[in-house]
């Protein structure tokens, strides 16, 4: 496989007999204007890429567009990545051609919300709650006369890295393979896809995919269908830190100030069995970690999904409580459903809160964030 970058808007293109979906993953050659070919991991070799663009001087009126874009081609898929501090109003033409050809486009750096200015998502969060982070990747991929709804990614974390691209990669290696468009019946609105990266405790990832109940029969509401699929990496697990997970907690609030939906049906967390007897006490009390204090006392690591949701304050809210390794990632579906007074655009609060953990027995330490990746979902017309 040889990753070629030309001098055409700074393009990489990725080829080879490799599946699409190896082509990040596995070793790749990577030619310039040089004749020796030396081996690297391909997405180490692009993060390398789009981050060095950051050491760039300031951008100069009449800079080539090459220094500021680079098309890079991901498992078959041309995405955009654009170093938002180098941006101008001389490339504000080409980069929203680009935006409206439904490519993916990503922004990064110091002002990636510049993007916006560019397109307006259809669904997208505003007033987000992420203390101690703030945004280092904004995505979007438009809306065309092929697709239904459009798809954004917002990257948060304390400050921009190289790494955080690796999330920007992932999705658009993600929209490569979408399943399309929602069953008959339904039109699919948008797709958020948030992340939070928080060291040494952990990332969460978290998207939402919104979709409208079309022939509903109903001439006073509007229904609308949200699945929220999160997933909890601790650092432990990413070999980082010594950091766990102990609960996710997820809420929906359709009663905030700003909100105008109602809660009309969710599906319930699923439930599994805790501890039992007096050792569920001291658990409880405790916080004891039992897979790595008594293990022959556990047969598998269990979550149990505790129901907190309360139809008269338009609540959906859902805590997973980890019993076994705290270690171990975890990813969860929540599932509600919204009503909306006949020809209004929803609007709803959510966010996310975890409690990482540290040690074991009567020495563990405790981590509870913030809410994070939270605001207010807007949908525009």
């Amino acid at each position: 496989m040889v990753v070629k970058k030309s001098l055409w808007l700074g393009r990489v293109s990725c080829r080879g007999a490799s599946p699409a979906h190896h082509i990040y993953r596995g070793g790749v050659e990577q030619s310039v204007a040089k004749p020796s070919m030396i081996r690297f991991t391909g997405r180490v070799c692009l993060v390398l890429l789009l981050a060095s663009a950051l050491c760039s001087p300031p951008v100069a009126v009449g800079q080539a567009l090459e220094d500021i874009v680079n098309v890079v081609e991901i498992a078959g898929v041309e995405a955009v990545f654009i170093n938002s501090s180098l941006v101008s109003p001389d490339t504000a033409e080409d980069i929203g051609t680009w935006v409206y050809s439904g490519a993916p486009v990503v922004f990064y750096g110091d002002q990636p919300e510049l993007l916006l200015d560019f397109y307006t998502p259809r669904v997208y969060v505003e007033g987000m709650t992420s203390a101690g982070s703030r945004l280092v990747a904004l995505g979007v991929i438009a809306a065309t006369g092929n697709s239904s709804g459009d798809s954004v990614l917002r990257v948060m974390g304390g400050a921009f890295t190289e790494d955080l691209l690796g999330h920007a990669i992932d999705w658009v290696e993600d929209s490569g393979v979408s399943s399309g468009s929602p069953s008959i019946g339904y039109e699919r609105v948008g797709l958020l896809r948030d992340v939070e990266r928080r060291e040494p405790y952990g990332v969460v990832e978290s998207t939402v995919e919104l979709v409208r109940l079309l022939g509903d029969g109903s001439e006073t509401y509007d229904w609308y269908d949200a699945t929220v699929t999160q997933t909890v990496s601790p650092g432990k697990h990413r070999g980082v830190s010594g950091w766990g997970w102990s609960w996710l907690e997820y809420r929906m609030n359709g009663s905030a100030a700003g909100a105008n939906v109602y809660l009309s049906d969710y599906d319930a967390p699923p439930r599994g069995e805790p501890p039992a007897g007096l050792f569920s006490f001291l658990w409880r009390i405790m916080t004891f970690r039992w897979d790595e204090a008594f293990p022959w006392l556990r047969d598998e690591p269990v979550v149990q999904g505790l129901d907190m949701s309360d139809f008269s304050r338009e609540l959906f809210m859902a805590r997973y409580e980890n019993m076994g390794d705290a270690g171990a990632p975890f990813t969860v579906r929540h599932r509600y459903v919204l009503r909306v007074a006949e020809g209004q655009a929803p609007t709803f609060w959510h966010h996310a809160q975890v409690k990482y953990v540290k040690g074991a027995a009567f020495n563990v330490e405790r981590h509870i964030t913030p809410p994070i990746l939270g605001g207010l979902v807007m949908v525009n017309p």
